[in-house]
């Protein structure tokens, strides 16, 4: 979606106001996707790796864009159909399954906490729950779609990425919590992405996901321990909201 679909005023792509608008809670948390290092530094309208000299854009009203090219060109039709989804056609998906989302929500909650980070956090939706409970310190929401995370923006979130879930722009061992609601992953690398989201959470931190996300991964195990045993496991998959890292 462009600018003005969203409420971004083109005086907000201005140098001196994209510069005021990135979280501050967000820099150190943050390292370069190309070559792992910590330390990016603002100037001007970029976030800045020193040690490969390399930028990153910070996209109106204040959103960094931490994607490689080549993550870029593989996500770009899905980023595409976020983008170009009406936002009332959206919100109206989420009021018809209002009461799935506070049935799953009421449960999810019960793990998170501390610095929380939603993958494929839409235009907010769980984004909001995380904002309201007070055993979470800080939100963090991360996206492909710009025109998502400007609607996430409109609604008050800061503290918001575009980059993929699969490539997590965060140093190790800094989040207390990674969630994900109502995404299947279906378009990311989900080995990389469990294998990221374990790299970024603290010890004893959880993932928390709902069942759109699980069932992917319940397939995943089950094809992994075929091809390693020459048959599937036997007795019942254990259905869970959550696990946790040691």
């Amino acid at each position: 979606m462009n600018d003005e679909s969203h409420g971004v005023a083109g005086s907000a792509a201005n140098t001196r106001g994209t510069y005021r608008m990135v979280d501050p809670d967000l820099l150190p948390l943050l390292r370069c996707v190309e070559c792992g290092s910590s330390g990016l530094r603002r100037s001007a309208d970029r976030l800045v790796c020193d040690a490969i000299t390399r930028t990153y854009e910070v996209r109106p009203p204040g959103i960094p864009r931490l994607i490689t090219d080549e993550i870029g060109r593989r996500n770009a039709v899905h980023e595409h159909e976020w983008d170009s989804m009406p936002q009332p056609d959206y919100d109206e998906i989420c009021r018809d399954n209002r009461a799935v989302w506070n049935a799953i929500h009421s449960l999810a909650m019960k793990y998170c906490n501390g610095f929380a980070l939603e993958v494929c956090c839409g235009s907010g939706r769980f984004l909001d729950m995380l904002r309201r409970d007070v055993r979470v310190k800080k939100v963090f929401g991360l996206d492909v779609s710009i025109g998502m995370l400007r609607s996430a923006w409109e609604k008050g979130h800061r503290g918001l990425l575009q980059s993929s879930a699969d490539d997590l722009p965060f140093q190790s061992g800094c989040m207390d919590t990674v969630a994900s609601s109502g995404s299947e992953l279906s378009f990311l690398d989900r080995e990389k992405t469990y294998a990221e989201v374990e790299r970024v959470l603290k010890p004893r931190g959880y993932v928390v996901f709902d069942l759109l996300n699980y069932w992917p991964s319940v397939f995943d195990s089950a094809w992994q321990r075929y091809l390693s045993h020459g048959r599937l496991p036997a007795g019942k998959f254990c259905v869970t909201t959550s696990w946790r890292t040691t």
